[in-house]
Protein backbone atom coordinates (compact mmCIF):
# COMPACT_ATOMS: atom_id res chain seq x y z
CA UNK A 1 0.00 0.00 0.00
CA UNK A 2 2.86 2.33 0.90
CA UNK A 3 4.52 1.64 -2.43
CA UNK A 4 1.28 2.30 -4.27
CA UNK A 5 0.78 5.60 -2.44
CA UNK A 6 4.35 6.67 -3.20
CA UNK A 7 3.83 5.83 -6.86
CA UNK A 8 0.66 7.92 -6.92
CA UNK A 9 2.45 10.87 -5.33
CA UNK A 10 5.32 10.55 -7.79
CA UNK A 11 2.87 10.47 -10.72
CA UNK A 12 1.06 13.50 -9.36
CA UNK A 13 4.32 15.45 -8.94
CA UNK A 14 5.49 14.47 -12.41
CA UNK A 15 2.17 15.61 -13.88
CA UNK A 16 2.47 18.95 -12.12
CA UNK A 17 6.05 19.29 -13.32
CA UNK A 18 4.99 18.63 -16.92
CA UNK A 19 2.16 21.16 -16.64
CA UNK A 20 4.52 23.69 -15.11
CA UNK A 21 7.01 23.07 -17.92
CA UNK A 22 4.29 23.57 -20.53
CA UNK A 23 3.07 26.74 -18.81
CA UNK A 24 6.61 28.07 -18.51
CA UNK A 25 7.31 27.25 -22.14
CA UNK A 26 4.24 29.17 -23.22
CA UNK A 27 5.34 32.34 -21.48
CA UNK A 28 9.12 32.15 -21.85
CA UNK A 29 8.67 33.89 -25.20
CA UNK A 30 5.69 35.75 -26.59
CA UNK A 31 6.53 34.94 -30.20
CA UNK A 32 4.22 31.95 -30.27
CA UNK A 33 2.91 31.19 -33.74
CA UNK A 34 -0.84 31.14 -34.14
CA UNK A 35 -1.17 30.10 -37.75
CA UNK A 36 -4.65 31.55 -38.18
CA UNK A 37 -4.26 34.94 -36.45
CA UNK A 38 -1.31 36.76 -37.91
CA UNK A 39 0.43 40.08 -37.49
CA UNK A 40 0.80 41.31 -41.04
CA UNK A 41 1.73 44.52 -42.82
CA UNK A 42 2.93 47.65 -41.05
CA UNK A 43 4.04 51.22 -41.66
CA UNK A 44 6.07 53.67 -39.57
CA UNK A 45 4.57 57.17 -39.57
CA UNK A 46 5.57 60.58 -38.23
CA UNK A 47 3.39 62.06 -35.52
CA UNK A 48 2.64 65.15 -37.57
CA UNK A 49 -1.00 64.87 -38.63
CA UNK A 50 -4.29 63.03 -38.33
CA UNK A 51 -5.03 59.58 -39.73
CA UNK A 52 -5.36 60.87 -43.29
CA UNK A 53 -2.51 63.35 -43.59
CA UNK A 54 0.25 62.19 -41.22
CA UNK A 55 3.40 61.62 -43.26
CA UNK A 56 5.16 58.28 -43.60
CA UNK A 57 8.61 57.70 -42.12
CA UNK A 58 9.01 54.79 -44.54
CA UNK A 59 7.09 52.77 -47.10
CA UNK A 60 4.89 49.86 -46.06
CA UNK A 61 6.89 47.03 -44.45
CA UNK A 62 10.10 49.10 -44.50
CA UNK A 63 12.01 49.68 -41.28
CA UNK A 64 13.00 53.11 -40.01
CA UNK A 65 15.03 55.06 -37.44
CA UNK A 66 14.03 57.08 -34.40
CA UNK A 67 15.47 59.60 -31.94
CA UNK A 68 15.07 59.45 -28.19
CA UNK A 69 12.10 61.33 -26.70
CA UNK A 70 10.49 61.75 -30.13
CA UNK A 71 6.99 60.52 -30.94
CA UNK A 72 6.65 57.94 -33.70
CA UNK A 73 3.56 56.06 -34.86
CA UNK A 74 3.27 52.42 -35.86
CA UNK A 75 0.34 51.28 -38.01
CA UNK A 76 0.06 47.49 -37.88
CA UNK A 77 -2.49 44.99 -39.20
CA UNK A 78 -3.77 41.82 -37.51
CA UNK A 79 -5.49 39.24 -39.74
CA UNK A 80 -8.01 36.60 -38.68
CA UNK A 81 -7.87 33.66 -41.10
CA UNK A 82 -10.84 31.29 -40.59
CA UNK A 83 -10.66 31.21 -36.79
CA UNK A 84 -14.09 32.58 -36.00
CA UNK A 85 -14.91 35.80 -34.20
CA UNK A 86 -12.87 36.33 -31.05
CA UNK A 87 -12.39 38.89 -28.31
CA UNK A 88 -8.75 39.91 -28.15
CA UNK A 89 -6.78 41.90 -25.55
CA UNK A 90 -3.96 43.45 -27.50
CA UNK A 91 -0.70 44.99 -26.34
CA UNK A 92 2.39 46.26 -28.13
CA UNK A 93 5.75 44.76 -27.13
CA UNK A 94 9.38 45.41 -28.04
CA UNK A 95 12.45 43.20 -28.14
CA UNK A 96 16.04 43.31 -29.36
CA UNK A 97 16.36 39.56 -30.00
CA UNK A 98 12.76 38.34 -30.69
CA UNK A 99 13.05 36.12 -27.58
CA UNK A 100 12.54 38.38 -24.59
CA UNK A 101 9.66 40.79 -25.06
CA UNK A 102 8.76 43.84 -22.96
CA UNK A 103 5.24 45.23 -22.83
CA UNK A 104 5.11 48.90 -23.89
CA UNK A 105 3.24 50.76 -21.16
CA UNK A 106 3.39 54.25 -19.68
CA UNK A 107 6.47 53.28 -17.68
CA UNK A 108 9.35 55.65 -18.49
CA UNK A 109 11.88 53.16 -17.09
CA UNK A 110 11.48 50.92 -20.14
CA UNK A 111 13.14 51.61 -23.47
CA UNK A 112 9.81 52.54 -25.09
CA UNK A 113 6.60 53.95 -23.69
CA UNK A 114 3.15 54.87 -24.98
CA UNK A 115 2.97 58.58 -25.75
CA UNK A 116 0.13 61.06 -26.22
CA UNK A 117 -0.29 62.47 -29.70
CA UNK A 118 -1.39 66.02 -30.49
CA UNK A 119 -3.21 64.76 -33.60
CA UNK A 120 -5.65 62.10 -32.38
CA UNK A 121 -7.41 60.87 -29.26
CA UNK A 122 -7.35 57.45 -27.69
CA UNK A 123 -9.56 54.89 -29.49
CA UNK A 124 -10.35 57.04 -32.53
CA UNK A 125 -11.46 54.86 -35.43
CA UNK A 126 -8.97 54.74 -38.28
CA UNK A 127 -8.96 54.46 -42.04
CA UNK A 128 -7.79 51.47 -44.04
CA UNK A 129 -4.13 52.21 -44.79
CA UNK A 130 -2.37 48.87 -45.21
CA UNK A 131 -2.69 46.17 -47.86
CA UNK A 132 -5.08 43.49 -46.57
CA UNK A 133 -4.65 40.75 -49.16
CA UNK A 134 -7.68 38.49 -49.26
CA UNK A 135 -9.10 39.88 -46.00
CA UNK A 136 -11.64 42.66 -45.70
CA UNK A 137 -10.98 45.70 -43.52
CA UNK A 138 -12.46 45.09 -40.08
CA UNK A 139 -11.91 48.42 -38.37
CA UNK A 140 -9.38 49.34 -35.74
CA UNK A 141 -8.35 52.06 -33.30
CA UNK A 142 -5.67 54.55 -32.35
CA UNK A 143 -3.78 53.73 -29.16
CA UNK A 144 -1.73 56.24 -27.19
CA UNK A 145 -2.31 55.31 -23.54
CA UNK A 146 -4.23 52.01 -23.25
CA UNK A 147 -1.81 49.27 -22.26
CA UNK A 148 -4.09 46.36 -23.29
CA UNK A 149 -6.78 47.08 -25.85
CA UNK A 150 -9.91 44.86 -26.01
CA UNK A 151 -11.14 44.30 -29.54
CA UNK A 152 -13.33 41.81 -31.38
CA UNK A 153 -11.40 40.35 -34.30
CA UNK A 154 -13.89 39.01 -36.82
CA UNK A 155 -13.29 35.99 -39.01
CA UNK A 156 -11.65 36.68 -42.39
CA UNK A 157 -11.03 40.35 -41.60
CA UNK A 158 -7.96 42.43 -40.95
CA UNK A 159 -7.99 45.05 -38.19
CA UNK A 160 -5.50 47.91 -38.09
CA UNK A 161 -4.13 49.64 -35.02
CA UNK A 162 -2.02 52.79 -34.87
CA UNK A 163 0.17 53.17 -31.80
CA UNK A 164 1.89 56.37 -30.74
CA UNK A 165 5.09 55.58 -28.86
CA UNK A 166 8.46 57.15 -28.11
CA UNK A 167 11.89 55.90 -27.15
CA UNK A 168 12.84 56.93 -23.62
CA UNK A 169 16.24 58.09 -22.43
CA UNK A 170 16.94 54.45 -21.52
CA UNK A 171 16.87 53.24 -25.14
CA UNK A 172 20.24 52.09 -26.45
CA UNK A 173 21.75 54.12 -29.30
CA UNK A 174 22.54 52.14 -32.47
CA UNK A 175 20.36 49.25 -31.25
CA UNK A 176 17.60 47.84 -33.43
CA UNK A 177 14.28 47.06 -31.75
CA UNK A 178 11.57 44.69 -33.00
CA UNK A 179 7.87 45.26 -32.30
CA UNK A 180 4.99 42.80 -32.02
CA UNK A 181 1.30 43.08 -31.18
CA UNK A 182 0.64 40.34 -28.65
CA UNK A 183 -2.64 39.04 -27.28
CA UNK A 184 -2.72 38.59 -23.51
CA UNK A 185 -1.70 35.03 -22.80
CA UNK A 186 0.20 34.39 -26.01
CA UNK A 187 1.54 35.81 -29.26
CA UNK A 188 0.37 35.71 -32.83
CA UNK A 189 2.08 34.38 -35.85
CA UNK A 190 3.73 37.05 -37.92
CA UNK A 191 4.89 37.58 -41.48
CA UNK A 192 7.49 40.19 -40.60
CA UNK A 193 8.26 42.30 -37.54
CA UNK A 194 8.53 46.10 -37.65
CA UNK A 195 11.96 47.41 -36.65
CA UNK A 196 13.32 50.73 -35.43
CA UNK A 197 16.99 51.61 -35.09
CA UNK A 198 17.99 54.19 -32.48
CA UNK A 199 20.05 57.06 -33.91
CA UNK A 200 21.58 60.29 -32.61
CA UNK A 201 20.29 63.65 -33.87
CA UNK A 202 22.23 65.11 -36.80
CA UNK A 203 22.32 68.51 -38.47
CA UNK A 204 24.28 69.87 -41.42
CA UNK A 205 23.83 73.02 -43.52
CA UNK A 206 25.59 73.74 -46.81
CA UNK A 207 27.19 75.68 -48.29
CA UNK A 208 28.84 77.41 -45.31
CA UNK A 209 28.75 80.85 -46.95
CA UNK A 210 27.43 82.90 -49.87
CA UNK A 211 28.52 86.22 -51.40
CA UNK A 212 25.85 88.45 -52.96
CA UNK A 213 25.96 91.80 -54.81
CA UNK A 214 25.07 95.16 -53.31
CA UNK A 215 21.76 95.29 -55.17
CA UNK A 216 18.70 93.70 -53.47
CA UNK A 217 17.88 90.07 -54.23
CA UNK A 218 17.46 86.50 -53.01
CA UNK A 219 20.23 83.97 -52.40
CA UNK A 220 20.35 80.57 -54.00
CA UNK A 221 19.34 77.77 -51.62
CA UNK A 222 21.04 76.61 -48.45
CA UNK A 223 20.49 72.85 -47.96
CA UNK A 224 19.66 71.36 -44.55
CA UNK A 225 20.37 67.68 -43.95
CA UNK A 226 18.92 66.50 -40.65
CA UNK A 227 16.89 63.82 -38.88
CA UNK A 228 15.31 66.08 -36.29
CA UNK A 229 13.43 69.36 -35.77
CA UNK A 230 15.34 72.64 -36.22
CA UNK A 231 14.90 76.41 -36.09
CA UNK A 232 16.53 79.24 -38.08
CA UNK A 233 17.51 82.72 -36.88
CA UNK A 234 19.77 85.52 -38.14
CA UNK A 235 21.48 88.62 -36.76
CA UNK A 236 20.85 91.15 -39.54
CA UNK A 237 17.90 93.48 -40.08
CA UNK A 238 18.66 93.64 -43.81
CA UNK A 239 18.20 89.88 -44.35
CA UNK A 240 15.13 87.61 -44.04
CA UNK A 241 15.18 83.80 -44.33
CA UNK A 242 12.40 81.97 -46.16
CA UNK A 243 11.95 79.48 -43.28
CA UNK A 244 11.95 79.91 -39.51
CA UNK A 245 11.68 76.24 -38.55
CA UNK A 246 11.27 72.77 -39.98
CA UNK A 247 12.13 69.10 -39.67
CA UNK A 248 14.34 66.66 -41.54
CA UNK A 249 15.89 67.48 -44.91
CA UNK A 250 14.88 70.81 -46.44
CA UNK A 251 16.27 73.99 -48.00
CA UNK A 252 15.85 77.73 -47.52
CA UNK A 253 16.84 81.02 -49.14
CA UNK A 254 17.51 84.48 -47.77
CA UNK A 255 16.28 87.75 -49.25
CA UNK A 256 18.34 90.90 -48.69
CA UNK A 257 17.96 94.63 -49.19
CA UNK A 258 20.31 96.92 -51.10
CA UNK A 259 23.64 97.76 -49.51
CA UNK A 260 24.06 101.48 -50.14
CA UNK A 261 27.35 101.72 -48.24
CA UNK A 262 30.71 101.40 -49.96
CA UNK A 263 31.81 98.71 -47.48
CA UNK A 264 30.60 95.08 -47.47
CA UNK A 265 28.48 93.64 -44.67
CA UNK A 266 27.91 90.14 -43.35
CA UNK A 267 24.93 88.35 -41.78
CA UNK A 268 25.16 85.15 -39.75
CA UNK A 269 22.34 82.61 -40.06
CA UNK A 270 22.10 80.09 -37.21
CA UNK A 271 20.35 76.72 -37.53
CA UNK A 272 19.67 75.07 -34.16
CA UNK A 273 18.47 71.59 -33.15
CA UNK A 274 18.28 69.86 -29.78
CA UNK A 275 21.18 67.54 -28.99
CA UNK A 276 23.60 68.82 -31.66
CA UNK A 277 25.87 71.89 -31.98
CA UNK A 278 24.42 74.94 -33.71
CA UNK A 279 25.37 75.34 -37.37
CA UNK A 280 26.22 78.84 -38.63
CA UNK A 281 26.35 79.97 -42.26
CA UNK A 282 27.05 83.48 -43.54
CA UNK A 283 25.83 85.82 -46.25
CA UNK A 284 28.31 88.54 -47.25
CA UNK A 285 26.94 91.41 -49.30
CA UNK A 286 29.34 93.50 -51.37
CA UNK A 287 29.60 97.25 -50.84
CA UNK A 288 28.00 99.54 -53.35
CA UNK A 289 30.11 100.93 -56.21
CA UNK A 290 27.76 103.91 -56.12
CA UNK A 291 28.69 106.48 -53.44
CA UNK A 292 26.34 107.18 -50.59
CA UNK A 293 26.42 110.99 -51.13
CA UNK A 294 27.48 112.88 -54.25
CA UNK A 295 28.23 116.62 -54.33
CA UNK A 296 28.42 118.31 -57.75
CA UNK A 297 30.19 121.71 -57.53
CA UNK A 298 31.85 123.97 -60.12
CA UNK A 299 31.14 121.79 -63.16
CA UNK A 300 30.55 122.86 -66.76
CA UNK A 301 29.05 120.40 -69.23
CA UNK A 302 29.71 121.52 -72.79
CA UNK A 303 28.10 120.79 -76.16
CA UNK A 304 28.33 117.08 -76.97
CA UNK A 305 29.35 116.15 -73.40
CA UNK A 306 27.30 113.60 -71.38
CA UNK A 307 27.64 113.12 -67.60
CA UNK A 308 25.84 110.92 -65.09
CA UNK A 309 25.93 111.50 -61.31
CA UNK A 310 24.78 108.79 -58.86
CA UNK A 311 24.29 108.37 -55.13
CA UNK A 312 22.56 105.71 -53.11
CA UNK A 313 21.24 108.44 -50.81
CA UNK A 314 21.55 112.12 -51.80
CA UNK A 315 22.92 114.26 -54.64
CA UNK A 316 23.65 117.94 -53.96
CA UNK A 317 24.00 120.14 -57.08
CA UNK A 318 25.65 123.61 -56.83
CA UNK A 319 25.01 125.85 -53.81
CA UNK A 320 27.45 127.33 -51.29
CA UNK A 321 28.71 129.80 -53.88
CA UNK A 322 29.46 127.14 -56.53
CA UNK A 323 28.03 126.73 -60.04
CA UNK A 324 26.94 123.86 -62.29
CA UNK A 325 26.41 124.88 -65.94
CA UNK A 326 24.89 122.61 -68.58
CA UNK A 327 25.48 124.37 -71.85
CA UNK A 328 23.49 124.00 -75.07
CA UNK A 329 24.05 120.53 -76.48
CA UNK A 330 25.27 119.20 -73.13
CA UNK A 331 23.50 116.40 -71.22
CA UNK A 332 23.46 115.52 -67.49
CA UNK A 333 21.62 112.76 -65.60
CA UNK A 334 21.22 112.63 -61.81
CA UNK A 335 20.10 109.34 -60.14
CA UNK A 336 19.72 109.07 -56.35
CA UNK A 337 18.26 106.59 -53.95
CA UNK A 338 16.52 109.20 -51.80
CA UNK A 339 17.09 112.92 -52.61
CA UNK A 340 18.37 115.32 -55.29
CA UNK A 341 18.87 118.94 -54.26
CA UNK A 342 19.46 121.62 -56.98
CA UNK A 343 20.71 124.78 -55.27
CA UNK A 344 21.42 128.32 -56.42
CA UNK A 345 24.17 128.32 -58.97
CA UNK A 346 22.67 125.52 -61.09
CA UNK A 347 22.00 126.53 -64.71
CA UNK A 348 20.51 124.35 -67.49
CA UNK A 349 20.90 126.52 -70.57
CA UNK A 350 18.58 126.51 -73.58
CA UNK A 351 19.25 123.50 -75.76
CA UNK A 352 20.70 121.43 -72.87
CA UNK A 353 19.27 118.15 -71.63
CA UNK A 354 18.94 117.42 -67.88
CA UNK A 355 17.17 114.53 -66.11
CA UNK A 356 16.81 113.65 -62.44
CA UNK A 357 15.56 110.29 -61.08
CA UNK A 358 14.86 108.74 -57.68
CA UNK A 359 15.39 104.98 -58.04
CA UNK A 360 13.33 102.51 -56.01
CA UNK A 361 14.86 99.42 -57.58
CA UNK A 362 18.52 100.17 -56.90
CA UNK A 363 19.27 100.52 -60.62
CA UNK A 364 21.69 103.33 -61.53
Amino acid sequence: MLVKNLASIFYFLMKKTILLFVFTSLFATTAIANGSITQGNYRWRNDDGNMENATAKADENVNSTVLKETNVRLRVGIGNYDVGDGEEDLGLYYSTDSTIWTHITNDTNNHFQLSLSSYFDESDTINDLLANGSLSHGGGFTIESTVSKSFTLYENTSAEFEYCIKATSNADLDSTYLFAVIEDGGGYGYNTLPKLTMVSPSLNVSPPSKVVPSSPGITTSFSITSNTNWTISDDAAWLITSLNSGSGDDSFTASYTENTLPTSRMATITVEASGVPDVEVTVTQSGSSVPFHTIVHNVTISNGQTECYEATSTIIVAGSGTTVDILSGGQATFIAGQNIFWHAGFYAHSGSNCHGYITESGDY
